[in-house]
């Protein structure tokens, strides 16, 4: 069994797959952290979606994957 105390950090969390795979978790009650760079249309939505409905177990870091000093 997984302890849903644990934290799963999702890069590219706001595109289609991980805003969905986030908010899975999310709705099971695990911590989750996204980061992504925003360049693609719409996902600002997401992350919306997101904050609303879980503010208090969602974080989100606007960063790029490549940048390796921001990481």
């Amino acid at each position: 069994m997984i302890d849903k105390s644990k934290k799963v950090f999702i890069t590219g969390g706001a595109g289609f797959v991980g805003c969905n795979l986030a908010h899975s978790l999310l709705s099971e009650g695990y911590n989750v952290t996204v980061i992504d760079n925003l360049s693609r249309k719409g996902v600002r939505k997401n992350l919306e979606w997101l904050k609303n409905n879980f503010e208090d177990r969602f974080i989100f870091y606007e960063a790029d994957v490549t940048d390796f000093d921001t990481i």
